[in-house]
């Protein structure tokens, strides 16, 4: 590699596979590559690693799309367990009355409202644990993604 046509200096390459070599400066570096020792990815590539280890890709695809289907599938998901939450939460009706403990004194849950609370709270974790699965898969699907 060479900064110009009549420059007597040439360096080599970092990488043999980065460079055509040859006397056309404005053409040295094989396609994907740019810059000084051909070190630079050229414009539509990404590239890995860095220096010697440098791998320039073509880009594929539109980021954007890629941006659409994750911004979606977090609205779908957040909608879900606002639901989820509102389905669970919700209101069934006057609570009963509260009864008191004969041996304390005190307040105690009927068994009725004992079992209507672990009904919803058996209910809000399986709600949870649905969409934290679909949520999953939903990551790991393989789509538009951007190498």
């Amino acid at each position: 590699w060479r900064t110009t046509e009549t420059s007597n200096e040439i360096t080599q390459c970092l990488n043999p596979k980065h460079c055509k070599g040859g006397v056309n400066v404005t053409d040295l570096c094989n396609e994907g590559y740019t810059g000084p020792l051909c070190a630079v990815c050229d414009e539509n590539y990404a590239g890995t690693g860095s220096g010697k280890s440098l791998e320039c890709n073509l880009c594929t695809g539109d980021a954007t799309i890629t941006i659409a289907v994750y911004t979606v599938g977090f609205i779908l998901i957040t909608i879900l367990l606002i639901i989820s939450y509102c389905c669970c939460c919700r209101d069934d009706g006057p609570e009963p009355a509260e009864e008191t403990d004969n041996n304390s004194g005190g307040p105690s849950l009927s068994n009725s409202s004992s079992s209507n609370l672990e009904n919803r709270v058996s209910r809000a974790r399986s709600v949870t644990a649905s969409a934290r699965t679909k949520y999953n898969t939903f990551m790991k699907a393989k789509g538009p993604i951007l190498k």
